[in-house]
């Protein structure tokens, strides 16, 4: 599955993929995650408009191809 833009992810939209995302654990064995964000999500968790919870479960493995 991979999740184009998070970062522009409306708080209820982050409500119901964190929600989604843990009803799928466990049962979808083999699927894997990968999220892009152009934004950077740690200082949107700081500000409260990126859910600390969907941060944590997504940021497995960070990549910065920033130039």
């Amino acid at each position: 599955l991979i999740l184009h833009e998070v970062g522009a992810l409306a708080l209820d939209d982050q409500y119901r993929l964190h929600a989604w995302i843990e009803r799928a654990q466990g049962r979808a064995h083999g699927t894997h995650i990968v999220s892009t964000s152009e934004a950077s999500l740690l200082p949107r968790v700081h500000a409260g408009v990126f859910l600390d919870t969907l941060y944590y479960r997504l940021n497995t493995v960070y990549i910065d191809i920033s130039a």
